[in-house]
């Protein structure tokens, strides 16, 4: 069994969180959601706007990638705490995603039940219990939102890293490069995308980032650490040259700015919730606009029917995020590791990260 990890020389932390996650967050959704209202709109050069706006998905998986070990070492994680710390992401995330779950079923019967919509209903109940678990990717079941496969790759992210936390923070500088060749490997064995196999690199750029602030490693090996896990991401098939650029940006962001503002903290504050509502609620908004204005709303295009969905998406996420989410975060918090405290860090740890 490998040793708890101690501290690793002074943790370059200052006692506060990290601000700038804030604004990479809300950078990162407002990002995929903008993506998605142009090809709504119809907006000129929407193509464009959405493989941009995609972008928002690394910065999400590096954000996590530094984030989720970053709390583990603040609060003396062992691997006995294993399944308290599954038990709280899935209290801290799963309600915000089930809500969404039920409102996409709602709104699509709707959609079949109103008089001159006739959409078909094509939702089953296997499909539906198969989100319960992020499983339908493994079985060949259509999400019934399809930004839910991201979620699925960061769940098996938390699996992953409960489990090797202790081998990829080890003292042991061979323990820990075993484990960087074995992202690696992994990483081109299975490539797949829907899984969190073929995004390790991405994640192992905040990892590197990580490793860096509490002090594990220097300097000169962050970097080399974060630009070889960048030159296998761009390697990878389906990602990928942006979606490197995107990472490193996140890394320097992370490591160097100090960003607060309000605004910043509103965005990082509901931006699970406006990833998970955007889509179905913009085109839902979309297509009522244009019902109100006696259009057909595949002719419901431009700057208006660009704006109409993103406030309604923007909106109907701070009340996910004020009504449910919110309130699933305080309850996970009630879920604490057993055992002492040997040691008392001086980390407070940004605990708003999906």
């Amino acid at each position: 069994m490998v040793a708890p990890l101690p501290v690793i020389g002074e943790p370059r932390i200052s006692g506060t969180k990290v601000e700038v996650l804030d604004f990479l967050r809300g950078i990162a959704s407002l990002g995929v959601c903008v993506g998605h209202m142009g090809f709504i709109a119809s907006l000129r050069y929407a193509d464009t706007v959405f493989d941009y706006g995609r972008l928002g998905v690394p910065v999400f998986f590096v954000i996590s990638g530094f984030i989720i070990p970053y709390s583990l070492y603040a609060n003396n994680y062992r691997l006995r705490n294993y399944f308290t710390f599954i038990l709280k992401r899935i209290v801290r995330l799963d309600p915000p995603y089930f809500v969404a779950i039920l409102l996409i079923i709602a709104m699509q019967y709707a959609a079949y039940a109103i008089p001159r919509q006739g959409a078909p209903f094509n939702i089953n109940l296997t499909q539906v219990l198969l989100h319960l678990g992020y499983l339908n990717a493994f079985v060949g079941y259509p999400w019934l939102n399809t930004v839910f496969w991201t979620l699925a790759v960061e769940f098996q992210f938390y699996l992953l890293i409960g489990l090797i936390y202790p081998l990829i923070f080890s003292r042991d500088l061979r323990i820990r490069v075993a484990m960087i060749v074995a992202f690696i490997v992994l990483s081109r064995l299975m490539p797949h995308l829907w899984y969190v196999f073929g995004h390790l690199c991405q994640f192992l750029m905040g990892i590197a980032a990580c490793q860096y602030r509490i002090g594990l490693i220097g300097k000169r090996q962050c970097i080399f650490l974060v630009l070889l896990a960048a030159v296998f991401t761009a390697l990878a098939a389906g990602l990928g040259v942006a979606w490197t650029l995107a990472g490193l940006l996140s890394v320097v962001f992370i490591l160097n700015l100090q960003l607060k503002s309000k605004l910043a903290l509103f965005f990082g504050n509901i931006s699970y919730s406006l990833y998970l509502l955007h889509a179905p609620v913009g085109y839902m908004a979309h297509g009522v606009f244009a019902r109100l204005m006696g259009i057909e709303q595949s002719a419901f295009r431009g700057f208006v029917a660009f704006m109409v969905p993103l406030a309604a998406s923007i909106i109907a996420a701070y009340l996910l995020y004020r009504f449910v989410e919110l309130p699933a975060r305080k309850w996970s918090k009630m879920f604490r590791y057993s055992g002492p405290r040997t040691e008392s860090l001086s980390v407070r740890v940004e605990e708003r990260v999906a």
